[in-house]
């Protein structure tokens, strides 16, 4: 067997604590690193993109050097001067600029021809036009050099444009892997979401409703229940702890089930003994046939007969509480068996009407005899004990294929609803019950012997007309061998 893996609620927490914290100091270390990728590719970009800008200037204003000797037979000396000294300044504070822009070697050569060809362009321009030489000689002997310098600007450019270009599909590929680690740390993150619910329903929220259960159990009367011990270890406690004391309860109610059993059935035999008196007494007194002899007998054994009852349930729930209710199953016919009941019922009741409504074939069950007898007699004595005299205590038979049912109707004062839910409890008297004689156990102790059978037993009641026992069994319920139920 695999051992069980104990995990408590504190290590879970510290556990997903640091999970998460893990995670987070992950994902924040992905999103720093792809911030300053992204941001060494855009500045890498603009100064790509700022020193092709600048070739481009300085391409502009050579050409202008270029139209400025062009012109200067055409412009005034000293105002000439002036336009070619701001060209030079231009392409000096150009070039100086580039610099501050490099992003390679090569771009460095190609910048420092760039700058010793423009010296000694400006220098020879400036030797040639203090010589004194005509224009078009200046123009010959410069655009060799122009157009040198010019190459290594259109070099420039083109470097730079290069750049541009490696460093955009740079901040793409960038930009790809962090919508990829992105997603995968989303998935991940669903992932660990999707493992620790499951692991808490596991650890935590199954063991607790399975411990809630239980618990529900053990308070609708079921003295066996028990939760499962699993889950955390705090849990495990808890349910262990539970288990013990349902275990100690369980063990006290047999105890005092096993004691109350012993004490009913002492007295059942005692009132069995002064019944057996009973002739005696009648037979030894001095006039056996007067009126107040026979009634004072009489009222003797009423009263045996009901103390005897009361033992008789009192000994029932208590066997049947703790699970030694024994049924003696067979084929019985309801018919018959009611019949009886009522017979027996009416002929001790004859202040009450008793009418029995029955199919004319048999209703045939798998039951115990003895027992459904003494269900009906116990449903029929609370009918007759809680409806006037004079009134009429209705007994209806049914049956279909898969169920016979038998109720016992009155016509006393009904049950208020309030009572209805606690109406078989042991020890229950309803308000209605109140100067009636009686324990709170024959209803009791009929439904767990129609429960024994695998049928129930509906109630209906509506006060100031009546109530209406159903009693409903399975035709096939129960085995024709004895047992415990």
């Amino acid at each position: 067997m695999a051992k069980t893996v104990e995990t408590s609620l504190r290590s879970w927490l510290w556990a997903t604590s640091l999970l998460v914290l893990a995670f987070m100091v992950a994902l924040t270390s992905l999103i720093i690193v792809t911030t300053n990728a992204l941001n060494d590719s855009v500045t890498a970009m603009g100064r790509d993109l700022e020193g092709a800008n600048i070739a481009g200037e300085v391409r502009a204003e050579l050409l202008n050097q270029l139209r400025l000797t062009n012109l200067r037979n055409l412009l005034d000396p000293e105002h000439y001067t002036v336009l070619r000294d701001a060209s030079n300044e231009e392409l000096r504070h150009l070039v100086a600029l580039a610099r501050t822009h490099v992003g390679s070697a090569h771009e460095a050569e190609l910048l420092q021809q760039v700058e010793v060809g423009l010296g000694n362009y400006i220098a020879e321009r400036e030797r040639l036009e203090q010589s004194g030489v005509s224009n078009d000689r200046v123009l010959r002997t410069l655009l060799p050099r122009l157009d040198s310098i010019l190459v290594s600007v259109s070099g420039l450019q083109e470097i730079n444009a290069e750049q541009a270009a490696r460093t955009t599909a740079e901040a793409e590929r960038v930009n790809r892997m962090a919508k990829t680690a992105g997603l995968l740390a989303f998935a991940v993150s669903c992932l660990a979401v999707a493992l620790a619910l499951l692991f808490s329903y596991r650890q935590i929220s199954r063991p607790l409703v399975a411990l809630r259960t239980a618990i529900g159990r053990l308070s609708a009367g079921e003295a066996a229940a028990r939760s499962e011990e699993e889950g955390a270890r705090e849990i495990r406690d808890v349910s262990r702890a539970f288990n013990e004391l349902s275990a100690a309860l369980e063990r006290q109610k047999e105890a005092q089930l096993a004691e109350l059993a012993g004490i009913a059935h002492d007295l059942k035999n005692s009132l069995l003994g002064f019944k057996m008196l009973l002739p005696t007494l009648h037979s030894a007194a001095p006039d056996p046939e007067s009126e107040r002899i026979r009634r004072t007998l009489a009222l003797f054994d009423r009263q045996l007969h009901q103390a005897t009852n009361i033992t008789t349930n009192l000994l029932e729930s208590a066997r049947a509480e703790a699970g030694h209710l024994e049924l003696r199953p067979g084929r019985v016919d309801m018919v018959h068996v009611a019949r009886e009941a009522v017979e027996l019922a009416g002929a001790a009741h004859p202040s009450h009407r008793l009418e029995l409504s029955q199919p004319p074939e048999p209703i045939e069950v798998g039951a115990d005899a003895v027992r459904l007898q003494q269900v009906l007699d116990n449903l029929l004595q609370n009918a007759i004990k809680y409806s006037p005299e004079g009134s009429r205590v209705r007994v209806t038979l049914s049956a279909d294929e898969r169920e016979a049912a038998i109720s016992v109707a009155d016509e006393g004062g009904g049950i208020p609803p309030e009572d209805l839910p606690l109406l078989f409890d042991p020890f229950f008297r309803s308000k209605s019950a109140s100067g009636a004689p009686g324990t709170g156990l024959g209803l009791s102790v009929a439904r767990q012997i129609v429960a024994a059978h695998g049928g129930r037993i509906d109630v209906q009641s509506q006060p100031g007309h009546g109530s209406t026992f159903t009693v409903i069994l399975p035709r096939n319920g129960a085995q024709d061998s004895a047992g415990p139920a």
